[in-house]
């Protein structure tokens, strides 16, 4: 029978706890000393978490880095996206919810989770000095680790990275600036970088926009990288000690070295964004919360994939399965997957539930290009499973349901008005970034087909594809 991961953690946590979190460039400093940092996977000297639907999976790393032991911990009531140790507690995102259950507490009963706020952690967060860091529409914010009111730290932010002295992001006007961890001061650095990306490794933030930027922390200079190829903006540079990996504009991906100025192309190598990749002794591990791990070889990019398919639903020993109860924030009897429905024919295909209906182009549907998953009461995910299974994502669309008072959409970088009812708006939210991999011909034919006809979904277009309505009359 399987242990769970965490039990060796909690035996001897006075000493284990204290020690620095495994960074995803591998690389601490002065500068992130004591930060911890939630994202689609987190390690912690030999076990790993993975969120993956509503379960959070646990495994172990041996001595080469290849994990075993992997078991089901526990469950939400919603889908879990990102976690975060710090102690005997376990933070777990949502797309509404931060939440935080107490390890040592946790059995094979029943544990109920602690709201610490209400706003959607599923792109990351970083917990310090008793504060915990979020990104929320176009801002950050930052609660007590122990919940409480929401503090709104900086606004109009494109990317950031915390530090120990503060907080340095980039702006829609593509300004370079650093804020106090409160928010009270304030301070541009620089300007011209336009759809930037940041990633932070030791002092040297990397700043990618078409360009490679290094600004360095420590004597406040900034630097270009003479890298000879173009430099693909929308995607995520991944920088180690002696060398980094980027992507150029026809979706290769290159090795730079410091030292010599090499560029080397890699092969069938893609990059996960930073909040979906951790590196550890020269492998890293990455996860897209779509039933696989991926673990990538930085010496020869060779690359083996796990599934976790298998292990949701089972019971898994001493603390597996531990169905982690609803927190306590209200949230109404609204459930968008309510009589989930689909119905497919040569001569037409749609899903719905009980507050909408969604028609598919059918060659695409028949030929098992639309999958879907529910993400919370409010939300359900449309995706290609084709790049979901190769490790790029796959997003084509969310439909997220909001109260006519709630406009926090309005802060999403690319989104439409699916449709409207007497008390919900329905939105469309589209990706941003790249979904599919370019290597792949067909999934370079048949994804942007796929989002071609999702951004069909609005409500000022006649021939919109999305209805709030009751079911169609030809369901069986």
């Amino acid at each position: 029978m399987k242990k769970s991961a965490l039990f060796p953690i909690l035996l001897c946590f006075g000493t284990l706890f204290s020690c620095n979190l495994c960074m995803a460039q591998t690389e601490a400093s002065s500068h992130t000393q004591g930060i911890i940092y939630g994202q689609n996977i987190f390690i912690q000297d030999d076990v790993i978490m993975i969120p993956y639907e509503n379960h959070l999976i646990t495994g172990l790393l041996d001595e080469k880095g290849d994990v075993y032991n992997l078991i089901q911990e526990l469950s939400l009531d919603q889908n879990i996206y990102t976690v975060a140790q710090d102690g005997q507690y376990l933070y777990l995102g949502t797309t509404s919810q931060l939440n935080r259950v107490d390890i040592a507490q946790k059995d094979q009963g029943t544990q109920v989770s602690q709201l610490i706020c209400d706003d959607g952690a599923d792109d990351g967060f970083q917990i310090y000095d008793g504060f915990i860091y979020y990104p929320y529409g176009s801002s950050v914010y930052r609660v007590s680790k122990d919940g409480g009111e929401e503090d709104l730290v900086v606004e109009n932010v494109e990317d950031y990275e915390l530090t120990t002295d503060g907080i340095y992001y980039l702006t829609s006007q593509g300004r370079f600036c650093f804020s106090s961890l409160d928010g009270t001061l304030t301070q541009t650095l620089g300007d011209s970088f336009s759809d930037g990306k940041m990633t932070l490794l030791g002092s040297r933030m990397y700043i990618t926009t078409d360009q490679i930027f290094v600004y360095d922390l420590d004597t406040q200079t900034l630097e270009q990288l003479p890298v000879s190829h173009s430099v693909n903006e929308y995607d995520d540079i991944v920088p180690m000690n002696d060398y980094l990996l980027f992507t150029d504009d026809d979706f290769s991906t290159y090795k730079y070295e410091f030292s010599t100025g090499l560029e080397t192309e890699i092969h069938s190598t893609s990059l996960p964004d930073k909040e979906s990749r951790v590196i550890k002794n020269n492998q890293m591990y990455y996860s897209y919360a779509t039933g696989k791990l991926f673990i990538l070889n930085m010496a020869d990019y060779q690359q083996n994939i796990l599934e976790l398919d298998a292990l949701t639903g089972q019971n898994t020993g001493n603390s597996g399965n531990t169905q982690v109860e609803p927190s306590t924030m209200e949230t109404g009897s609204f459930n968008i997957a309510d009589g989930l429905y689909a119905n497919a024919s040569a001569g037409g295909a749609f899903m719905g539930t009980d507050y909408f209906c969604l028609y598919f182009n059918t060659e695409a549907y028949l030929n098992g290009e639309w999958a879907w998953e529910v993400i919370d009461d409010s939300a359900i995910r449309f995706y290609y499973p084709q790049a979901a299974e190769s490790g790029y994502g796959g997003h084509i669309m969310t439909i997220r349901a909001y109260d006519w008072g709630d406009n926090s959409y309005s802060e999403l970088p690319s989104y439409q008005i699916a449709g409207l009812s007497s008390d919900k708006k329905y939105v469309a939210i589209f990706p941003t970034d790249v979904q599919y991999d370019p290597n792949d011909s067909i999934q370079c034919s048949e994804y942007p087909a796929l989002l071609e006809y999702a951004k069909r979904v609005d409500q000022d277009n006649p021939d919109n594809p999305f209805s709030v309505t009751s079911m169609p009359d030809n369901v069986p």
